[in-house]
């Protein structure tokens, strides 16, 4: 039991002396990795010197990641300084400092941790600060983008550690940008960059309500008829002149009938009488009294 919690114990210092993201002791490089890590340091302390720091920057990367040791943490911290990455500069300055003592170190080793750790002092103050805040909208209600990281909203309005040059400040909700600020930070300067919607969108959509149920319309009476809808007023209208004609018509064809049957013996006898009085011998008036009677007839007839 006593090994065991003595064993722990290491375990919990261990980690205490290793700083985020350093590998631990028990994960030393092997010979093959430190063989290659001091080809790649040499080629890009000649890089560098010849000025050509994005190349240098590169080998001493991958030195680094081979072998993670103060000299190769402090060239590759140097060089980033060079190119203007403060905030990863001291970054591995200060894990390179801090990387776990060996029992046989080298002077050298001993010397390049001492460097990184004065050189990422120096470095603290030179690394400028971005305050990003919010106005005229809810913080939760939105998002912050600096140079497409998110800030998170606890950290609205606390200094942003950034390199210097140029960064994009963006305000957005959804898909939808609100506000957006460029802003270009000098080595050690802090700067505030309050972000204000002044775009479309800068209050959340209202709740779309369902509409109200539509009232129906009020139906319109119809005018009054005297009970007699209008087109029975219509209809009777018609049957009534159809009648009137009809009655017209039918009395005009009983008079002409009646008038053939009255006339037309009347004819006859008129016809009889015109023969009789083509004789010789004329006969009065008086002595021939169907004449005259044949004659009214014949008026009425041709009337």
């Amino acid at each position: 039991m006593k090994t065991t919690s003595s064993r722990l114990l290491c375990a919990v210092l261990l980690l205490a002396q290793v700083p985020l993201g350093l590998p631990l002791a028990s994960a030393a490089p092997s010979a093959i990795d430190l063989e290659s890590a001091r080809e790649l340091w040499r080629e890009g302390k000649k890089l560098r010197e010849a000025g050509k720091l994005p190349e240098a920057l590169e080998k001493f990367r991958a030195a680094w990641a081979l072998a993670p040791t103060p000299i190769t943490g402090l060239d590759l911290a140097k060089t980033l300084a060079l190119v203007g990455k403060l905030v990863e500069a001291r970054e591995t300055a200060l894990t390179a400092s801090k990387l776990p003592v060996p029992p046989n170190e080298s002077a050298t080793a001993q010397k390049a941790r001492e460097e990184a750790d004065a050189l990422a002092l120096s470095l603290k103050d030179r690394i400028p600060s971005l305050v990003p805040k919010v106005s005229g909208v809810d913080p939760a209600t939105v998002k912050v983008l600096v140079d497409e990281a998110e800030v998170p909203t606890a950290a609205l309005g606390q200094p942003r550690r950034l390199d210097p040059g140029t960064h994009v400040l963006r305000l957005v909700r959804d898909t939808t940008e609100l506000a957006r600020s460029s802003v270009v930070l000098a080595e050690g300067e802090t700067r505030e960059v309050v972000l204000t919607p002044t775009l479309a969108g800068a209050e959340p959509p209202p709740k779309v309500m369902p509409p109200p149920n539509p009232t129906p319309p009020t139906p319109i009476a119809p005018a009054p008829s005297n009970g007699i809808p209008a087109f029975g007023i219509v209809g009777l209208s018609v049957g009534v002149v159809g009648v009137a004609v009809g009655g017209v018509a039918g009395s005009s064809r009983s008079r002409a009938s009646a008038r053939r049957r009255t006339c037309a013996p009347r004819t006859s006898r008129a016809r009889r009488a015109r023969a009789t009085t083509s004789t010789p011998l004329a006969t009065p008036a008086t002595s021939r009294p169907w004449a005259s009677s044949s004659v009214g007839s014949a008026s009425r007839c041709s009337g």
